[in-house]
């Protein structure tokens, strides 16, 4: 992923060449990753969320619950709520939302999601 518009590919053996109005190009991550404090660089292994996360809460153990508007999680369907593991994989945690989770506590061993409503 580049931080600008790519104008030119031009692919040249094990090498692809791009050219454009960018100044960084990275991994692509999804719509979040975990990043390393002191080098900000996105952690490996991390499942791509395909929609928005707008929540994130960590489960005690390594890993993550996340919300949000998203309906893939490391090509995973996983609709607006997935817990991800400490080794990267999407747990067996579905509780199929249908409506975007903004909020998200963890208390105990109980999780809460605050959201929108559909009407």
């Amino acid at each position: 992923m580049t931080n600008g518009e790519v104008h030119s590919i031009l692919p040249a053996g094990n090498v692809t060449y791009i050219g454009g109005s960018f100044t960084y190009v990275g991994p692509h991550t999804g719509c979040g990753a975990p990043v390393d404090t002191p080098s900000g660089s996105p952690l490996e292994p991390y499942p791509q969320v395909e929609g928005t996360i707008h929540a994130v809460v960590p489960d005690g153990s390594g890993g993550w619950f996340i919300g949000g508007s998203f309906t893939r999680v490391g090509g995973v369907a996983r609709n607006r709520l997935a817990h991800i593991l400490s080794d990267g994989s999407v747990s067996g945690f579905n509780p199929n939302l249908n409506s975007g989770v903004f909020a998200l506590v963890l208390s105990g061993s109980t999780l809460y999601a605050g959201g929108s409503s559909q009407a």
